[in-house]
C-alpha cells in the first residue's frame, strides 16, 4: 500500500517523508538488533487520508480495508519470522484526534479488530484511555494542564496520564491467551514490512 502522501483531519497534505523510503530497512534491523518481550506498535496516522496512485482513500473504502489487511498481515509475518514466538500488540486509535476525521478512525479500529480476530495480532484498547466513552475524549488531566501538544501527540503531562493505564492493558493483553489464526499467516520478507505510515512503539518510524 505505497502512499506518496496523507491528508489529516486539518486537510494539509503531508507528502511521503524521506525516512518512509527505508522504513523496510528500518524495520528490519529494529527486529534483529533489540530483545524483545513484545512487539508493540501504533500505526495510528494511517487512519489519515492516503493517496494511493493518484487517488485519495480512508479506511472507510473497501479498497483500503483490503490493502490495509494486507499490510498489517506482512508485517505481521515479518515478526513471526524473525522473532518466533514473541506477540505482536497492535493499539487501536482514538476519535477526537487531529490526525483523521472520527469517521476514518472508525473504520480503521475496525479494521485492526478484524484483523486481531484471525490471530494475527493482539489488540489493546489505547482509545479508552482517553476516550472513556467514544466521541468523548479527554483533552487535560485532572490539574488542567494539556495532554496534547497539537491534537495528537502528547505532552509531557498527556504521557504521564495514559502510561499507568496502558501499562495495564499491555500486560493484560500479553497474559490473555492468544488467538489461533485461521488461516495460518504466511511468512514476508523485511521487504514486505508496512508501507504505511506507521508509529512503532519504539518511535515514529514514519509519520507523514
Amino acid at each position: 500500500m505505497p502512499a506518496t502522501a496523507m491528508r489529516p483531519r486539518s486537510g494539509v497534505v503531508w507528502q511521503m517523508a524521506e525516512k518512509c523510503k527505508i522504513r523496510e530497512r528500518l524495520w528490519d534491523e529494529s527486529l534483529h538488533t533489540a530483545s524483545y518481550q513484545a512487539v508493540v506498535a501504533h500505526f495510528g496516522w494511517d487512519a489519515a487520508d492516503q493517496l494511493i496512485d493518484g487517488k485519495w482513500i480512508t479506511p472507510c473504502d473497501a479498497v483500503y480495508r483490503s490493502l490495509y489487511l494486507a499490510e498489517l498481515a506482512r508485517a505481521s509475518a515479518l515478526i513471526a519470522g524473525q522473532l518466533p514466538g514473541v506477540p505482536f500488540l497492535l493499539l487501536n486509535e482514538r476519535t477526537g484526534t487531529e490526525g483523521a476525521p472520527d469517521k476514518s478512525v472508525r473504520c480503521y479500529d475496525t479494521i485492526l479488530n478484524t484483523f486481531a480476530a484471525t490471530g494475527g495480532a493482539r489488540l489493546v484498547d489505547f482509545k479508552s484511555l482517553i476516550c472513556p466513552t467514544d466521541g468523548q475524549c479527554a483533552k487535560k488531566d485532572a490539574k488542567g494542564r494539556e495532554l496534547f501538544i497539537d491534537g495528537v501527540h502528547f505532552t509531557k503531562e498527556g504521557r504521564s496520564y495514559v502510561a499507568p493505564g496502558l501499562e495495564t492493558k499491555i500486560s493484560e493483553s500479553l497474559s490473555a491467551p492468544a488467538t489461533q489464526a485461521s488461516p495460518p499467516l504466511s511468512r514476508a520478507r523485511a521487504a514486505d514490512s508496512p508501507r504505511l505510515s506507521g508509529q512503532p512503539a519504539h518511535g515514529r518510524l514514519c509519520d507523514g
